[in-house]
């Protein structure tokens, strides 16, 4: 295990370069002048002698790879330079805001595991049963209807009619619920029915008949032996959906004006806040790779069968 982590740990630094290089350069793809927008941030008019002073105070006349490894190196300090609309140093916006992004993921994850363990396992104990066919329907809408929309429709009828939960912003825990159910449904449909098919495939397992040989009873035989053997596919899938609830929290956090990092995204794309941009493109994707690490370790942690597999694979 501890030779694995070292492996991983070891090609993280590689990967996160890559990912780096690449928020840089879609960055100065975009054909708009950064010197410029600066100026007319700062409602300065955007001569060419004003143009050509900015651009040699943001760095931006120089090479693009002594740009890139100036931004680089003050990036590994945790300076992502200032907001052009802010003012204010970047990294403090992010650490301002990351924290809501971070509950409403985790209050998404959580609810998903909530609803979709016992929903997993009454499926595939009951398989062909009324539950199972209303699970199989309602994984189909969720997995297919637009967040944005089932955000809108969440609103109309919990917000605008029957009042119940606050339509926008941050503040008590009924804020919370409609951006988290907005966020959770499609992870229910995917949890659940990925457990469901697993526990399927190990209730068909040899074990599971011995169980039954010994003369213990069904629901002991379910939870005691078939579900933790069925909880590892999901753990991974955990890993890499609250991965993408981080940075995929966009549209809610815009449809519930959530003040979180998504939200923060949309308003620094509007303004073509260039240094913004860069940091959460960078931060996104090193938390999903970090999410994907963890799960992939907890995974192991749980099922030697992997190490051995490894093991056996020279890996």
């Amino acid at each position: 295990m501890i030779i694995y982590i070292c492996k991983r740990l070891l090609g993280l630094p590689l990967i996160f370069l890559g990912i780096s290089l690449l928020a840089f350069i879609l960055v100065r793809l975009v054909p708009v002048e950064p010197a410029e927008v600066v100026l007319r941030m700062s409602n300065i008019p955007p001569t060419e002698e004003a143009i050509a002073s900015m651009r040699q105070e943001l760095g931006t006349d120089r090479p693009l790879p002594v740009q890139y490894a100036a931004w680089l190196w003050k990036a590994l300090q945790f300076d992502f330079g200032k907001s052009f609309v802010g003012k204010k140093p970047v990294w403090d916006d992010i650490q301002e805001k990351f924290p809501s992004t971070l509950l409403l993921a985790g209050s998404a994850i959580l609810l998903s595991l909530l609803v979709s363990l016992p929903l997993g396992v009454l499926t595939a104990i009951f398989k062909g049963g009324w539950i199972d066919h209303l699970s199989r329907v309602l994984s189909l809408i969720g997995t297919s209807m637009p967040r944005y929309w089932l955000a809108f429709l969440l609103v109309y009828a919990f917000s605008v009619k029957l009042d119940w939960f606050p339509i926008q912003g941050r503040g008590s825990w009924q804020h919370l619920v409609l951006p988290t159910v907005t966020l959770s449904v499609a992870n229910i449909a995917m949890f659940s029915r990925l457990l469901r098919s697993t526990m399927l495939e190990n209730m068909k397992e040899d074990y599971v008949l011995y169980a039954r040989v010994r003369g213990l009873r069904e629901t002991e035989i379910v939870l005691r032996h078939v579900l933790p053997n069925s909880l590892l596919p999901l753990i991974t899938s955990v890993g890499v959906s609250f991965g993408h609830l981080l940075g995929g929290t966009v549209i809610v956090e815009q449809i519930f004006s959530w003040p979180g990092l998504g939200r923060f995204l949309i308003e620094s794309i509007l303004n073509r806040d260039y240094p913004v941009i860069q940091c959460y493109v960078l931060l996104m994707a090193v938390v999903f790779v970090l999410t994907n690490l963890a799960a992939d370790v907890f995974s192991r942690m749980l099922d030697p069968r992997l190490q051995q597999k490894e093991g056996a694979n020279g890996g």
